[in-house]
């Protein structure tokens, strides 16, 4: 769903851009739809009453993204080593407060701390 949407949002940019409504000159036209789209998730998440915990799913992958470009891993590893981290954070914490953590840190925090938690075990 995501992907899908950052892509819809990178079309409308492009095709505001053709029509001369705006002016893009960043070469990552994806990079900035998804800046807007989290910036968008973000203030839609304050502003409505479902729990927080929704956005796990998203927060993870987006993690799991950054420790694959990060560490130079494989996707599929990332994935096992974000899941696990997230799963060891769950025999202390709850799922709201790890959504709250994960929230108030950027992916590139928690993609460092949980590369070197599990995978090098520090």
């Amino acid at each position: 769903m995501e992907e899908k949407i950052i892509k819809k949002l990178s079309e409308t940019l492009i095709s505001l851009e053709e029509k001369g409504e705006i002016v893009i000159t960043s070469t990552n036209v994806d990079g900035i739809s998804s800046a807007i789209f989290e910036s968008v998730l973000e203030e839609y998440l304050k502003e409505t009453e479902e729990p927080i915990e929704m956005s796990i799913p998203y927060l993870l992958e987006k993690i799991v993204v950054e420790l694959s470009q990060r560490f130079d891993v494989e996707v599929g590893r990332a994935s096992e080593i974000v899941n696990t981290y997230y799963n060891e954070w769950l025999k202390y914490k709850s799922v709201q407060e790890i959504a709250d953590a994960y929230w108030h840190e950027t992916p590139q925090e928690i993609a460092r701390r949980a590369y070197y938690h599990i995978e090098l075990k520090t």
